[in-house]
């Protein structure tokens, strides 16, 4: 198969019967490469998996294999293995495509005419997704030929009644844990494999570094600095980002927000001395995910003698459209009804318009838009100019 290198060591049983075992220890394959002449020589249940998650480059097979038939006619053939998986710069594609994948998963499973199953164990020390790097990936993954399991689902009741693979003693639930941006992320999954794969994912990430955020994120900024908290919810179907949806929340606390290239705009429409550390240090926002674009039906910049509140969206390529408002003091909500009058009145009197980029925003100002507003209404309507009173 190429310049694909084997060597193993193994032993054979053949029964009068017909029935046979190989057995294949100390298995090493080296440069093996998943492409359709290969694909085409799997049992039938294990070559769907294959085309579906689609991996690509070579990769190292290090451990136990088995091949075993009954002695009736027509009986399956029935493969087991316990192997050690090394991947270098490989990729796989269940609706979300996971590339540069470096280090090694262990995989235990069966396969035989009415079942495919293998419980694994991902030992990455990195995988890439749209440019994001993760290093450090760990965690349970189960594979059979209806889905993908990641994290806790593993083991969930509907897949732990499925007769295990191993002897090993099962394992309390676990999620899948990486390092994100300095910062620890835990997740879970499952992907439903088919035509059209469907997916669903959560994640929660702890303590990550805004400087290291700001840098993935193309924001030049020597100075920036905090702690990032984030969940997700994602879910979606197909091949691409056209069907991806989700909502989440990100929490930015002991940070200075105010060497954000957005923060410094925003201020420099306030006309506002730069302020000292303590000034703006926490932020929260509220997203949702629709196909490329990410809305913020809310962000809030948290100051002590003031803070500004908004909503927006971005896309895939850091294109932004946001409005914010000043508010006097923290803008808490431990007082709703002083809170929602405050904001209101502040909406009244000005809007920040930003947009350009993430990293080259653009601002306007829109002094008392309500008034504005009403004189276009009004200019639109000529029947409403001569019902207004006239002077006397």
């Amino acid at each position: 198969h190429g310049n694909t290198r084997v060597s193993s060591e193994g032993r054979g049983d053949f029964q009068p019967d017909g029935s046979w075992r190989l057995v294949l220890t100390g298995l090493d394959v080296e440069r093996l490469r998943v492409d359709r002449e290969l694909a085409a020589v799997l049992p039938g249940r294990l070559r769907r998996v294959i085309s579906e998650i689609n991996p690509t480059g070579p990769i190292h097979l290090g451990g136990t294999f088995v091949l075993a038939q009954g002695g009736r006619p027509g009986e399956p053939l029935r493969t087991e293995w316990d192997l050690a998986v090394g991947v270098q710069q490989a990729s796989v594609d269940f609706g979300l495509r996971l590339e540069n994948l470096n280090g090694e998963v262990r995989l235990v499973g069966v396969c035989d005419g009415d079942h495919f199953y293998s419980r694994g164990e991902l030992d990455l020390d990195s995988a890439m997704f749209k440019d994001v790097q993760f290093t450090r990936v760990s965690g349970p993954v189960w594979i059979d030929d209806e889905r993908i399991l990641l994290g806790t689902w593993v083991d969930r009741p509907a897949v732990s009644n499925t007769p295990p693979p191993t002897t090993e003693k099962p394992r309390p639930p676990r999620p899948i844990v990486a390092q994100l941006f300095g910062g620890a992320l835990a997740c879970d999954g499952w992907v439903a494999l088919g035509a059209t794969p469907r997916y669903s994912f959560s994640a929660d990430l702890v303590r990550a570094d805004l400087a290291r955020c700001a840098q993935e994120a193309g924001v030049k900024s020597q100075d920036v600095r905090g702690t990032v908290h984030a969940r997700a919810q994602l879910h979606g179907s197909g091949r691409s980002l056209n069907l991806l949806g989700g909502h989440g929340k990100i929490e930015l606390s002991d940070a200075d927000l105010y060497e954000l290239p957005v923060m410094i705009a925003l201020l420099k429409m306030l006309r506002t001395n730069r302020p000292d550390r303590s000034a703006f240090s926490n932020s929260d926002i509220d997203f949702r995910i629709e196909g490329s674009h990410i809305y913020f039906d809310r962000i809030k910049f948290t100051g002590n003698a003031m803070s500004l509140v908004g909503a927006g969206e971005m896309n895939l390529q850091s294109d932004i459209r946001m409005t914010f408002h000043a508010m006097v003091g923290r803008g808490e909500r431990d007082l709703p009804l002083l809170h929602d009058l405050l904001g209101g009145a502040s909406q009244q009197i000005m809007l920040i318009h930003v947009g350009g980029t993430l990293q080259n925003p653009e601002t306007s100002r829109e002094p008392f838009p309500g008034l504005a507003r009403a004189l276009q209404q009004l200019q639109a309507d000529p029947d409403a100019q001569r019902r207004l009173p006239k002077k006397r």
